[in-house]
């Protein structure tokens, strides 16, 4: 936060003064990255359905900040994934919450048949 105080004098003279949150008060967000390989016979109405079903996440799990989705841009390196979905929370505290929700055991569950393979990759910033 800065601040900008004018001094009553007779010449103009602004104290600034900033602030820095404490170290306990740094604000971390963790990246849940999941890759998804659908199976190849798995429809275009199944992997919407797939889609959808992650998207509803944020409004059935409070522990989740936000969802992310979307179908890849080709790349040689890409290993055959098709859709990537990057979840969002404030802290490993909220991921660890999200895990074993029901709402999420459900999205897990049904989205299962039409999968072949999935990544996951968690990530901590400051």
């Amino acid at each position: 936060m800065l601040t900008l105080q004018n001094h009553p004098s007779s010449r103009p003279r602004f104290q600034v003064t900033i602030h820095f949150p404490a170290p306990s008060q740094s604000i971390m967000t963790i990246y849940n990255t999941v890759l998804y390989k659908f199976k190849s016979e798995a429809t275009l109405e199944q992997r919407e359905y797939v889609k959808a079903l992650i998207k509803e996440l944020p409004s059935r799990i409070s522990a989740l900040q936000s969802v992310i989705t979307g179908e890849k841009i080709l790349n040689s390196l890409d290993h055959g994934y098709d859709m990537g979905v990057i979840f969002l929370f404030e802290s490993k505290h909220k991921l660890d919450e999200f895990r074993p929700h029901q709402a999420h055991t459900d999205y897990r569950a049904l989205s299962a048949p039409y999968l072949e393979d999935k990544l996951i990759f968690d990530m901590e910033t400051a």
